[in-house]
């Protein structure tokens, strides 16, 4: 039996002025982890640090939250800056496994171009249309299993339901000046999720192109219940408005469902 887990640490970090500091959340942290008793943990908003003697950032942190358990000796894929030689100061994706990891890809607007857009309420105003790009990557992991057949796990954190930036109409980090500059941001929020969520789907019809019968687990925090945007734009349609033809089968074989409860997917 193959038992995935998935779990956002929430900006998992390390360091001065942390808050709260790392040591105290380790004790509530690590029983969490070891109660999945997973053989495949994908990991959200993972943080990395400097160490001194150190080429570049690591997740020093992550490597304090695992050590002593068997997480430890898991093996690792990890979301990289686009340089590829570290992961980013902030919400990188992790993906542990119990089974080998033979090999590994993120993707950033590699599939899906980003739309341009011209915001309303920008202040001074924008004279042109400007490539909205998602926040973040996703992250592919194959995994070979006992047996030889091999998984392909996907660890994604969709946007969260939050406004984003608008030019010159933030007060504060959460507040805004008017609620029409706040609509908009929420709308941009929506091109973004839904976007990740659409590059997710594409990548996975990829997958099953190339291999029929592929094996595909998709794990992670969506930041939407079922039938919110963007969860839709990844599964199959199940209602009316969203029927899919005859001619793309993979409809009927390879959709996702989703656990509303916990923010958990899965695909088959």
């Amino acid at each position: 039996m193959f038992r995935p887990g998935t779990f956002n640490l929430e900006s998992l970090d390390d360091g001065p002025g942390i808050d709260p500091p790392l040591a105290q959340r380790l004790g509530v942290l690590r029983p969490q982890l070891e109660r999945l008793r997973a053989d495949v943990v994908c990991l959200q908003v993972v943080n990395a640090q400097r160490v001194a003697g150190a080429p570049g950032r690591v997740l020093a942190a992550l490597d304090r939250l695992i050590e002593g358990s068997p997480l430890a000796g898991f093996h690792r894929a990890v979301t990289m800056r686009s340089s590829g030689r570290e992961p980013a100061d902030a919400h990188n994706l992790v993906i542990l496994s119990r089974f080998p990891i033979v090999a590994s890809r993120q993707y950033l607007q590699d599939l899906v171009d980003p739309p341009c857009y011209r915001p309303a309420t920008a202040d001074p105003p924008t004279a042109e249309a400007a490539p909205v790009r998602w926040d973040r990557p996703f992250l592919v992991a194959i995994i070979e299993l006992p047996g030889g057949r091999r998984l392909h796990v996907v660890d994604l954190h969709l946007k969260a339901p939050l406004a984003a930036s608008v030019p010159g109409q933030k007060l504060e980090p959460f507040v805004w000046r008017t609620i029409g500059d706040w609509s908009e941001g929420m709308f941009l929020a929506a091109i973004k999720g839904a976007g990740q969520a659409l590059e997710v789907r594409l990548a996975i019809d990829r997958l099953f192109d190339a291999d029929d019968g592929a094996l595909v687990a998709v794990c992670g925090d969506v930041n939407a219940g079922e039938g919110e945007i963007p969860p839709p734009a990844a599964r199959t349609p199940a209602s009316p408005s969203g029927a899919v033809g005859p001619e793309d089968q993979r409809a009927a074989r390879h959709g996702l469902a989703q656990d509303d409860r916990a923010g958990r997917a899965g695909a088959g």
